[in-house]
């Protein structure tokens, strides 16, 4: 099949249907869910900050299938092809299933997520394997920032990419693969109520900023207009951002390292093993989590107690997005002594100071 790298013009209504044909077909599955509304109050950790939390029943559900289907092929092996003609050994590399197949462009392909919580969610995935493990390349980041600009026009509102890195980010796939959901009917990307925190100084699109988190949250601006520019542009623009993010997640792993007295070191195997973080990007910012964690107990998870388990956090949680299966898990998180930001805490890494620019209220601590 012949692919070009030019990206549709009509992206979203190419979307929308493959979507609902996807659904038709039984290639795609999506899972209602009732969305919930938390707000932090003002504290020593941060100011009010609002989340969301969306119950999804199915989920549970989908846990039991997906344990009846590994103890099923365990001890036999894989078809060589599965429904749809998609490659059982690696779902995002071709011959890809026709019903989720939205795009074909050059070295890289447009998805619809599988099982979608939001309507529309899909994934833009490197053609050859490229590992999770490592940040998406100069190319692959401007294609994303393109078709995230390109749907966001098209639609009239804001569109959000994230990408999952390492083994505890809360990736599902090792094959590198970026994803694109329309947040708009949960308030957007919520966490962007704190870019207005940062000091305008004149040279506030050149530094890492720290947003005022118990955790740390990087954030490097971009220029309005970003999305007009030539190719060239956009791709030094964003590597820019990436390195400065990823720069200041390496010093900031260094000051907690030189300042550590013992007492609360970061967990062993994610320091020793290959680093986790989560990258946010929309057209105003891109935006680094580091991770230490995948997932944060709410209670113990076994078959006397399938209301409540482990909450598993990906980079759409730091966007200000959870999600649950039951309202037992919603009532704990809404609980939770701190919030929804106590969470993340104890899954990210704790601040540190003399490093990167702080937004103003933010409480640097050193780690």
């Amino acid at each position: 099949m012949s692919s070009s790298t030019s990206i549709p013009r009509d992206l979203p209504s190419l979307i929308a249907k493959q979507y609902d044909s996807a659904l038709s077909s039984g290639s795609a599955f999506f899972y209602p869910s009732d969305v919930h509304s938390i707000k932090d109050q003002e504290g020593e950790d941060g100011p009010s900050m609002q989340w969301t939390v969306r119950r999804c029943e199915a989920l549970r559900e989908k846990a039991k299938e997906k344990k009846r289907k590994e103890e099923a092929k365990s001890g036999r092996d894989e078809p060589a092809t599965q429904k749809g003609g998609q490659n059982p050994s690696d779902v995002f590399a071709p011959p890809y299933d026709k019903d989720l197949l939205i795009a074909e462009l050059g070295d890289h392909t447009l998805l619809l997520n599988k099982f979608a919580l939001i309507p529309h969610h899909f994934l833009l995935v490197t053609r050859d394997f490229q590992p999770q493990t490592m940040p998406p390349s100069p190319d692959t980041l401007r294609l994303a920032f393109e078709i995230l600009s390109s749907v966001s026009r098209s639609l009239s509102t804001e569109i959000l990419c994230f990408y999952n890195c390492g083994p505890v980010s809360g990736a599902s796939q090792a094959h590198c693969h970026l994803q694109f959901v329309n947040l708009e009917s949960g308030g957007g990307v919520l966490v962007e109520q704190l870019l207005g925190r940062i000091q305008k100084d004149g040279k506030e699109m050149e530094t890492v900023h720290a947003l005022p988190l118990p955790y740390q949250h990087f954030v490097h601006l971009l220029p309005p207009g970003l999305s007009s520019r030539s190719a060239d542009d956009i791709t030094s623009c964003l590597s820019d951002a990436l390195m400065k993010l990823l720069d200041a997640m390496f010093s900031a792993q260094a000051a907690a390292i030189s300042h550590d007295d013992g007492a609360s070191a970061q967990p062993a195997p994610a320091r020793r093993g290959a680093r986790s973080w989560n990258l946010l990007l929309t057209g105003k910012a891109m935006h680094l989590i580091p991770r230490d964690k995948e997932d944060f107990p709410l209670g113990e998870e076994g078959p006397q107690n399938e209301e409540v388990g482990h909450l598993s956090l990906n980079a759409l949680c730091f966007a200000g997005h959870l999600v649950t299966k039951s309202n037992e898990e919603v009532e704990r998180i809404k609980s939770h002594p701190g919030g929804v930001r106590n969470i993340l805490s104890q899954v990210g890494r704790r601040p540190v100071s003399d490093f990167t620019v702080a937004t103003p209220n933010s409480d640097a601590r050193e780690g």
